[in-house]
């Protein structure tokens, strides 16, 4: 989720509303927490969980959704796009770079600016270095929830042993 919230930010979209609907749900997995869904009014990140969860309505409602819902699924998805063939097999990348051109490329060109550009360029991308084609699946237990390992070093920096943390280069 902190890297859909990176993306936001280099897009420059600082919307908190955004980051905070990004935080609270993942797409590839198993949608909002029930916790944390509903909300006030329609300017709250919990109001728009339980629509992104229903794939039959989720289009429609985004259609007609304020734009940090749109900002915060789109950059939800595209950090799904860019990782998905590192674990999910070529079916699963196949279905989900087509579902991207053909429902969220549209809302990103609606909305315009740098996340338009970033999805288009990354979908260019998957079509160039033939993404379907080199996914792999993962077995679950390599990562523990089915989701790719971190790069080396970073799990053991993650449990405090800041030594073996890989070298940024730069």
């Amino acid at each position: 989720p902190l890297r859909a919230v990176l993306i936001l930010l280099e897009a420059g979209i600082p919307d908190p509303r955004a980051a905070t609907l990004v935080l609270r749900y993942d797409s590839e997995w198993d949608g909002p927490n029930p916790d944390e869904t509903g909300g006030a009014d329609d300017a709250s990140p919990g109001a728009h969980l339980d629509a992104l969860a229903d794939p039959e309505g989720r289009l429609e409602h985004l259609v007609s959704s304020p734009a940090w819902v749109v900002s915060g699924w789109l950059a939800e998805r595209l950090d799904h796009l860019r990782h998905i063939h590192l674990w999910a097999g070529p079916e699963r990348t196949r279905e989900a770079l087509e579902r991207a051109r053909l429902e969220e490329a549209p809302l990103a060109t609606r909305l315009g600016g740098r996340l338009d550009r970033a999805l288009a360029d990354w979908l260019e991308k998957a079509v160039r270095y033939r993404l379907v084609e080199r996914a792999t699946v993962r077995a679950p237990g390599e990562s523990g929830d089915g989701r790719p390992d971190a790069p080396a070093g970073l799990a053991d920096a993650a449990k405090g042993s800041l030594s073996t943390a890989p070298e940024s280069g730069r």
